[in-house]
């Protein structure tokens, strides 16, 4: 394919000629951990407020029964389907992210091509084939747009997830070059988000609506619906508007890399932000070196971070669990009091007890620029003997310091319990490691239903 200034027709034209068999191995294993993991979380979130409301809703809408909410027993349309998935799957910030989109790629993506995948009775390679494509648009007009809409304010994950979605829906839909461009085109004017909803039942719901939108644009694309052709680089297209820059294209191409290998997922091993996991890192790293009455004695915590790695942390002390996941003393004080991080920890009661609040008040965080992005460096003090220090440059469950396919399926297992039974959960499990052989992704999705 010859290069082009033209982002937006390129990929789609890479996009609608792509199958299953262009796919590198490391980048199919890549997909089918990441269909894991996100269909993991989806059910783990499913009990959570934020997913229940939104179902009510859906439920209450109707909608052609062809598509399943995952956790529930509800069926409804591709794109209410997406939009309650979508939601649950962020709703514990459990999720993946990755560099080159400044957030979270698979939540979005994953329940626009499942409910999709549903409608249309596609098959697993199919369903692994949009997951590709939708992580491929969605990575590419990331790396176009950088970080600045992100410090600016924006969630980057609700302003480029329309896109993603949208892309796997219509490369499930076996949409036209024409029609995918359309796609893409209805999904830019789809972009939004606030970071200022961080903490709140909205930061899901940015997912959710992401995902709900861009089936809905391939949906439109599909039934003759016009949009401008070229709305990744027009003049008032994506990168114009939000801040990116157009020549950015020219050093990068579909497949050159392949976005699920290189940057690659970060899976997490923690359900909070992503910019709380290298504190928490080196926190557990500290504890190993602490007894029980030393860590009783801890005078104070010192949190060195890159300032970047404190954009989204927008809590200092806070007042719900939601807020939690965004406050690195409270994560910090939990880690050390009790030893783990896990879904209970950002129960609102936690927080509205105040069980963590004597060690909060002696976290110090301090923005160190000798330490690199998203980097981290917890010192602790304790009377009577040298401090306790540990520097975190590799997170764990990063696409550089993957998690084992062990601690995936463990991580998979836990979060499946929140909702069905053990047995179900390792019959689903056994089913997603070989999710190519899986004649109807309606089978597969009904092993997740409550």
């Amino acid at each position: 394919m010859s290069a082009s200034n033209d982002a937006t027709a390129e990929l789609a034209e890479w996009a609608t000629g792509f199958g299953y068999a262009d796919a590198p191995a490391d980048v199919l294993r890549a997909a089918g951990r990441g269909l894991i993991d996100t269909i993991g979380v989806i059910m783990a979130g499913a009990p959570e407020e934020t997913a229940v409301r939104a179902g009510l809703v859906a439920r209450s809408q109707g909608g052609k029964p062809e598509s399943s909410v995952l956790g529930t027993d509800l069926r409804t349309s591709a794109s209410l389907a997406a939009l309650v998935n979508g939601t649950a799957a962020h709703a514990l910030d459990y999720d993946d992210t990755q560099g080159s989109v400044h957030g979270h790629p698979s939540a979005v993506i994953v329940p626009a091509a499942l409910a999709v995948a549903e409608s249309v009775q596609a098959t697993g390679k199919e369903l692994v084939e949009a997951f590709v494509v939708g992580t491929e648009v969605m990575g590419k007009a990331g790396r176009m747009l950088g970080s600045v809409p992100y410090e600016k304010g924006w969630h980057l994950t609700s302003v480029l997830g329309p896109l993603g979605a949208a892309a796997a829906a219509g490369k499930l839909l076996g949409l036209s070059t024409e029609q995918f461009r359309v796609a893409l085109g209805i999904a830019v004017s789809q972009a939004s988000g606030s970071r200022q909803n961080f903490g709140t039942m909205t930061k899901p719901f940015h997912i959710g609506w992401s995902a709900h939108g861009g089936v809905l644009a391939a949906l439109l694309a599909a039934n003759g619906y016009t949009a401008n052709e070229a709305m990744l680089t027009a003049p008032l297209g994506l990168t114009t508007l939000f801040d990116g820059d157009p020549a950015r294209w020219s050093s990068t191409r579909p497949g050159e890399p392949f976005e699920l290998v290189d940057p690659g997922l970060n899976m997490k091993v923690y359900p909070c932000c992503a910019g709380t996991h290298c504190a928490l890192d080196a926190t557990f790293e500290c504890l190993e070196q602490l007894s029980d009455t030393e860590v009783a004695a801890i005078e104070q915590i010192d949190v060195n971070v890159h300032a970047t790695g404190l954009v989204p942390l927008i809590y200092d002390y806070p007042a719900t669990g939601l807020q939690g996941k965004f406050c690195l003393r409270y994560v910090v004080s939990a880690a050390l009091q009790d030893g783990r991080i896990t879904v209970e920890t950002f129960d609102d009661d936690r927080v509205r007890d105040g069980v963590y609040a004597g060690l909060m008040d002696r976290v110090k965080v301090f923005q160190d620029p000798t330490i690199k992005e998203r980097f981290a460096e917890v010192i602790v003090h304790i009377p009577g003997r040298e401090p306790v220090r540990s520097r975190v440059e590799e997170v764990k469950g990063s696409a550089t310091k993957p998690m084992t396919d062990e601690d995936l399926d463990n991580k998979f297992q836990a979060c499946a319990q929140r909702v069905i039974s053990s047995g179900s959960a390792k019959e689903a499990l056994v089913r997603l490691r070989a999710v190519e052989h899986v004649r109807n992704v309606s089978d597969l999705a009904a092993l997740f239903v409550a």
